[in-house]
């Protein structure tokens, strides 16, 4: 009769009942369960790794991209300015400039301030139209 290592449960050696010993195989379950994990993570972290690297490209190129918009509305802010200095002198050709960026500037804040009024007061109706369940709790403080 030949001797079972058994190899067929990875090497545990058998008891001499021929079963493999529970506690062995927990320490096996164990050791493949830790190793799963790791590779689990290594594989996680090398697909987050690679869509970063993949995303870092584009977004170079859109900050890049604002940065020359930027540099290019300076450029033109100073010529648009000197162009009007030209006609009316330059302190003034600036203070002209300053002045319609400002108008330009007050005009998105009544624009912005009246869409969050509009968008506020909307909650507030959808609110009144749906009231809060008997059972939930009031907001703003314990009962």
């Amino acid at each position: 009769m030949s001797k079972d290592t058994g190899s067929r449960h990875g090497g545990t050696p058998l008891p001499p009942s021929g079963e493999p010993d529970l506690g062995a195989l927990v320490d096996r379950v164990k050791r493949d369960a830790k190793a799963w994990v790791e590779a689990e993570k290594a594989y996680v972290s090398a697909e987050i790794s690679g869509r970063i690297e993949m995303a870092a490209q584009p977004a170079i190129s859109f900050a890049a991209a604002g940065f020359l918009g930027f540099l290019a509305s300076i450029a033109f802010t100073v010529a648009l300015a000197l162009g009007l200095g030209l006609l009316v002198g330059a302190p003034l050709g600036f203070l002209i400039v300053t002045l319609l960026y400002l108008g330009g500037a007050y005009l998105l804040y009544v624009r912005g301030r009246a869409r969050m009024k509009r968008m506020l007061r909307m909650q507030v109706s959808k609110r009144a139209a749906a009231p809060e369940a008997d059972w939930a709790p009031e907001r703003g403080g314990a009962e």
